[in-house]
């Protein structure tokens, strides 16, 4: 084989070993590309399970605070009710509404 024969295999080679150069690192740039954009969704992804973590903690924190206020105006009423089946109490409704009186007091009306 002559010394051209050779120069121009040596060339063809080298060509050839540049293609492959050339379409194993655009292959991996498009690799790299890819795995940046799948870490970027996951990280979107993250952010917005955040939210709305934080919106459901808000949330709950709201109801948590209504159930408070119910328990107290529960406790408000079972000691209204408690109150309200006492003989004292009785005995002040009949003075205040039908103006009666124990025995032994007098009224005294001034005018």
């Amino acid at each position: 084989m002559s010394y051209q024969k050779k120069k121009k295999r040596g060339m063809a080679a080298r060509e050839q070993a540049a293609g492959k150069k050339l379409g194993h690192s655009l292959r991996n740039f498009c690799i790299a590309g890819f795995f940046l954009a799948f870490v970027f969704g996951c990280f979107l992804h993250h952010q917005q399970l955040q939210d709305q973590i934080a919106a459901v903690h808000l949330e709950t924190q709201a109801v948590e605070s209504q159930v408070d206020e119910e328990l107290e105006k529960q406790i408000d009423l079972k000691a209204k009710q408690s109150y309200l089946q006492t003989d004292d109490y009785y005995a002040r409704l009949a003075r205040e509404r039908f103006h009666l009186l124990k025995e032994g007091e007098h009224m005294y009306v001034f005018e």
